[in-house]
């Protein structure tokens, strides 16, 4: 399995990760959640998007076909936030795994997601990808890079396969 920036941390356990994780998420969907209250579903996504890069303007530097998908797309946002809780999976739940996971981190990613994907790099034993200069929306900017990362996992793994 390859992940890129995971935002599910339930398996963090140090206290000051946890507490920068969800200031970190507070910083991020609190803007959201209060645009999405007002109705404001046009506003919650630029917010998400530009959130989610950590930089102010990104959503409108898109290609305008891009703005449209996540402008049609707003209207989940209300479900995105009231969804239920995930179920918690521990560092000993997630090192049980039996499947190889690789965990991709972009080296300019928004703290929550670093964090996770540190935290998840600590506990599996890769391999695991830093992407230099990358952050959040990576596959998007720029999916040749990111199709080549997965063409090359894959090509690894089917070397190692019996």
């Amino acid at each position: 399995m390859l992940l890129f920036e995971t935002g599910y941390a339930t398996f963090l356990d140090d206290q000051s990760e946890i507490g920068a994780f969800r200031a970190d998420l507070g910083d991020l969907f609190g803007p959201v959640a209060q645009a999405v209250a007002r109705g404001e579903l046009a506003t919650a996504a630029r917010l998400l998007v530009d959130g989610s890069t950590g930089q102010a303007g990104y959503f409108d530097r898109q290609p305008q076909a891009v703005r449209e998908v996540q402008l049609d797309n707003a209207a989940m946002l209300p479900l995105l936030l009231a969804q239920t809780r995930p179920p918690k999976i521990t560092a000993e739940d997630l090192a049980a795994i039996a499947v190889p996971i690789s965990i991709v981190c972009g080296d300019s990613t928004r703290m929550a997601y670093r964090l996770a994907s540190q935290a998840a790099m600590r506990i599996l034993p890769g391999p695991h990808h830093w992407i230099d200069g990358a952050h959040h929306f990576w596959p998007v900017e720029n999916p040749a890079a990111f199709c080549s990362l997965i063409r090359t996992w894959l090509d690894v793994r089917s070397a190692d396969a019996p």
